[in-house]
């Protein structure tokens, strides 16, 4: 069983190239943050587009971003023989 997350990358300021394999802006959401009036509000799309906890939200909807990191999911599960994962993300 292994636990991933494909929402958000460690950094908690705009130095992506730091980040790897998403070292470009294009790869993140512009810089907004979650708040919990958000979270009550049901405001989606600041819950979808923002950053949780300061964190760099990575914008899924990009083809590399998204592609990238479907490999690397589909990678880890094929190299380690994984029979059970779940990919931790923010709706």
């Amino acid at each position: 069983m292994v636990d991933v997350v494909a929402n958000h990358m460690g950094n908690l300021d705009t130095n992506y190239g730091v980040n790897n394999p998403f070292k470009d802006a294009s790869h993140y959401h512009d810089w907004c943050e979650i708040s919990d009036q958000d979270f009550a509000n049901h405001n989606q799309d600041r819950i979808e587009n923002c950053r949780l906890a300061k964190l760099a939200d990575l914008k899924q909807e990009n083809d590399y971003v998204r592609t990238t990191l479907l490999n690397w999911i589909r990678d880890l599960v094929n190299k380690y023989h994984i029979d059970g994962i779940r990919i931790d993300t923010i709706p």
